[in-house]
């Protein structure tokens, strides 16, 4: 009877174990290139595939990265698909790590692509395909390698959900940025020293607004009531800074609060507030 047990108990969690263990293809889904290298890590092995470039993943949530190094035209491409604990952070690191995309047309939900590099999300996945040459030809090789990789996930669609209102997540005219940590305010989140030091769980920031230059908006989650509580008490009116000025703004969910900064003409803040659920003032 225990034997039956295990049986079971083992059919039960296979499929777990083989969807933790890695996503890879076979030397006949990538066409003229050839697999070079196909391996996966962990957590703990991590630290030593990125030189010491982990952390970020480890504070956003990281559970394993799966990489291939494909040859290409006598050039090597290497593509990491970066397994997150959930969608939000697999969004998180692909919001830090674009800049300047040529194109944002591609197989994840979420696409950035460069002369040297192509980015995408596709539910907790994030994967970055670095290439060699730089050629239109061989980032056309490596779409269709990253296409090959993100059909083999089933997700469904990314939602942010609060703060922002309903469907406005995708109008929102501006890149869209989430932090999960200390970290991410050092790499692509730019943040008032006023929030620098105090507890959050998730924060979420659009810049580049059109006719609204100089204007950063901040949704960010304390890891307590008490703690937003404080932070509202003290910049609940319109505060200059040497940095320009900002207002605080409480949503409904009992810690978050939206915070406008403005480096130049601030202009009616209207607009910026539609966009998100549950403001009080």
């Amino acid at each position: 009877m225990r034997i039956k047990f295990l049986i079971i108990l083992f059919i039960l969690l296979t499929p777990c174990a083989a969807q933790d263990s890695g996503i890879f293809l076979s030397e006949s889904e990538v066409g003229e290139g050839k697999i070079t290298r196909r391996v996966t890590f962990d957590g703990n092995a991590l630290w030593g595939y990125i030189n010491g470039g982990a952390d970020i993943y480890l504070e956003y949530g990281f559970r394993n990265i799966t990489v291939h190094e494909i040859k290409y035209n006598g050039n090597i491409l290497r593509f990491d698909l970066y397994r997150m604990n959930d969608p939000k952070a697999a969004y998180g690191i692909f919001s830090i790590y674009t800049f300047n995309c040529d194109s944002k047309e591609g197989p994840g939900q979420f696409n950035c692509g460069t002369q040297w590099q192509f980015q995408a999300v596709k539910g907790d996945y994030y994967l970055s395909a670095i290439l060699s040459a730089g050629t239109r030809e061989e980032f056309s090789f490596a779409s269709r390698i990253a296409a090959s990789l993100l059909a083999k996930i089933d997700a469904g669609k990314f939602e942010p959900g609060f703060p922002y209102a309903p469907e406005a997540f995708e109008s929102v005219p501006g890149p869209v940025r989430y932090g999960r940590g200390t970290l991410s305010l050092d790499n692509g989140i730019s943040v008032s020293a006023a929030i620098r030091g105090r507890r959050f769980t998730d924060l979420w920031q659009i810049t580049d607004i059109p006719e609204y230059e100089g204007i950063a908006v901040t949704a960010i989650t304390f890891a307590s009531g008490e703690e937003r509580e404080s932070f509202h008490n003290a910049f609940s009116a319109t505060v200059k800074t040497e940095e320009g000025e900002f207002r605080a703004y409480l949503l409904d969910d009992g810690s978050t609060i939206l915070i406008i900064e403005s480096t130049g003409s601030p202009g009616s803040p209207d607009v910026i507030l539609k966009w998100f659920a549950g403001i009080r003032n």
